[in-house]
Formats: C-alpha cells, sequence, structure tokens
C-alpha cells in the first residue's frame, strides 16, 4: 500500500485481518535489550529530573533575591528616616531642655 492509497479509518477499522505488512512494523526486541532500554530511559528521566530541580532552585533563589531587593528598598529609607528622626527629636529636646 502506498501513501496515496491510504485506506479511511472506517475501513481500516472494519477490517478485522492484519496483513504481513502491516505487521512487519512491530519491533522484535530482545529482554536483554528491553531491559538495556528501559535502564536508558530512566537513567534519562532523572537526568530530566534532577536538571528541572536545579534549574526550579536557581529560579527560586533569585525570585527572592529580587523579592529581598524590592523589600529592602521600601525598608531601607523607612529605617534611616526612622533613626534620624528620632536622633534629631533627641538633640532638639536635649537643646530645648538646656534653653539652647
Amino acid at each position: 500500500m502506498n501513501r496515496n492509497e491510504l485506506p479511511t479509518l472506517t475501513e481500516a477499522v472494519g477490517r478485522q485481518e492484519i496483513t504481513a505488512e502491516e505487521n512487519s512494523c512491530t519491533p522484535q526486541i530482545s529482554a536483554e535489550e528491553l531491559m538495556t532500554l528501559r535502564t536508558e530511559i530512566v537513567a534519562g528521566c532523572f537526568d530530566l529530573v534532577e536538571q528541572l530541580i536545579a534549574d526550579t532552585f536557581r529560579e527560586i533563589e533569585a525570585a527572592l533575591a529580587e523579592k529581598l531587593v524590592v523589600r529592602l528598598k521600601i525598608q531601607l529609607p523607612e529605617l534611616v528616616d526612622e533613626a534620624l528622626y528620632k536622633r534629631l527629636n533627641k538633640n532638639s529636646s536635649m537643646q530645648t531642655d538646656q534653653g539652647l
């Protein structure tokens, strides 16, 4: 069967027999080859998971560092303002107490 002679879905479903040509698409694999393939797939999956976890941790770390910088930009000036205000008010009240 060539590319132009592909059966429609209803024709394919209606057929009961599978031709030798269609059956030859099924690969023959030994148990040893199957175990080797399984091991390679599992190792590849673990490598992928490890890489994804490492990438995720880097992204989380970057996001947390960005949040920290934003919070510092907001809170640090407030902290400085508060310290200056307290210090200046303390000096002002000491001068007032001393009659200056």
